[in-house]
């Protein structure tokens, strides 16, 4: 009997060992499932971070494969929507869903922010068009590259006032097929095609209306690289020592015995030492990320004297620089004090 209990003990203490030593293997296996990513409003970016990376991985609502390292891990995301606050969240193993609630950021200027008593007049008036209308046009399919939008404001160029609209977003992904047009050109086309459309003439329609305004100003910032050449160069110094050949004289007795003098020749008669200077050519090329820019403009009376046929990109104005400020592209020319 007692020999019974003696094995019993025995099995329960190894089983008991046994969960022990496995319970950290099943803890921390790795996890992989899929979680329901969701936003209000829809289409907001959804991007993975780790550590400084930053990895785009849907636009909500979506599902996500996620990996987890265990079953007690976090991953950490964060949402993007133009015309919101950014939001960061982090998402354990054991959730299925997530759904995330955006704050909307202010997307029109306090008309309280112009010392012009006219100026602040006229920005009550276009807010007061543009409210109702500007969130739900910047929900447009079209509109999903924008990244972040400027508050809109009016902006003074020469005796006139224009509504500027300034945003940021993404280079466009395709490029127009045209064999004529130059690749800047197709950018210009490809963006005013993104925003013409979708934003800037629904507000022109919506702002004809308001007294002593007189057109819309765009400006988009897009990501672009450029690259820098430059020539590094190192001056080397070095010492050199070299043979001077000549000839030395010797006295000596010649055949018949007479005390004569000789004259030898010696290809190493004393050294010399010179110093050489070489220049050396280092060429690098450094790539750089930047904002090239391109500033349109439409003008009202445009859209008075259009037929409804009729495309804009020809009739508008807008200039197009790269990251460095150096101007690719003109078309037309935009009001004074606003270049």
């Amino acid at each position: 009997m007692t020999t019974l209990i003696n094995k019993s003990v025995c099995i329960f203490f190894l089983l008991s060992l046994i969960i022990i030593l496995l319970a950290p293997t099943f803890s921390h296996s790795k996890v992989v499932k899929d979680i329901s990513i969701n936003s209000q409003p829809i289409g907001a970016k959804v991007f993975l971070l780790q550590g400084r990376k930053q990895t785009l991985i849907g636009t909500t609502p979506f599902i996500y494969k996620a990996s987890f390292h265990s079953n007690i891990s976090v991953i950490r995301m964060a949402l993007s929507k133009s015309g919101y606050e950014n939001h960061e969240l982090k998402v354990s193993a054991s959730q299925k869903t997530v759904n995330a609630s955006l704050k909307p950021l202010p997307l029109i200027e306090d008309p309280a922010s112009h010392k012009n008593p006219r100026h602040r007049e006229i920005q009550k008036k276009v807010n007061a068009v543009i409210e109702p209308v500007i969130r739900e046009l910047l929900e447009k399919p079209d509109l999903a590259d924008i990244d972040s939008v400027d508050l809109i404001k009016i902006k003074e160029g020469g005796s006139h006032l224009y509504i500027e609209l300034s945003l940021s977003m993404t280079r466009p992904k395709d490029t127009l097929k045209d064999p004529v047009a130059s690749q800047d050109e197709m950018v210009a086309q490809k963006l005013w095609g993104q925003l013409g459309e979708a934003l800037v003439l629904p507000v022109a329609e919506t702002t004809r209306g308001v007294d002593d305004i007189d057109g819309i100003l765009l400006e988009v910032r897009f990501n672009t690289q450029y690259t820098l050449f430059n020539v590094n160069h190192k001056v080397e110094t070095t010492n050199e020592t070299k043979c001077v050949p000549g000839y030395r004289y010797e006295l000596g007795p010649d055949f018949y015995g007479n005390l004569t003098t000789r004259t030898i020749y010696e290809p190493c008669l004393h050294r010399k030492t010179e110093t050489k200077t070489k220049v050396k050519f280092d060429p690098i090329v450094d790539r750089k990320k930047g904002k090239s820019i391109i500033r349109y403009f439409l003008p009202f009376e445009i859209l008075a004297k259009r037929h409804p046929s009729e495309g804009l990109f020809e009739k508008i104005s807008f200039v197009y620089t790269d990251a460095k400020g150096k101007e690719l592209l003109r078309q037309g020319n935009l009001p004074n004090k606003i270049e």
